[in-house]
């Protein structure tokens, strides 16, 4: 997945000519939040309660990489610290329902 992720990111900067794309998942979603960091974005933010996802609320990890940043090979060993194995420790905000 990841590597799709990487294909469609550098086609983006490559053929459209885009200056920032970004990404998102839901803050407790590791493995997907796992797919954008390898692929080199880099968190920005959390949204709180920035979904409604089954009937719920959730917060999302936001992420983005600059076409600067993808030309120069910055991949995700900026992201080796983010905390996706706790996403609460990125924001102060409630990640599960059951804490709202």
């Amino acid at each position: 997945m990841t590597a799709a992720v990487r294909l469609v990111t550098g086609h983006v900067f490559e053929t459209l000519g885009v200056q920032r794309v970004t990404a998102f998942a839901a803050a407790d979603n590791v493995t997907s939040r796992r797919v954008i960091e390898r692929a080199g974005y880099r968190l920005y933010g959390i949204e709180r309660y920035g979904a409604w996802v089954r009937d719920d609320h959730v917060d999302m990890a936001l992420y983005d990489v600059t076409a600067s940043e993808w030309a120069a090979g910055v991949r995700s060993s900026e992201n080796a610290t983010a905390s996706t194995a706790n996403p609460a420790s990125d924001s102060a905000a409630p990640i599960t329902s059951g804490d709202r």
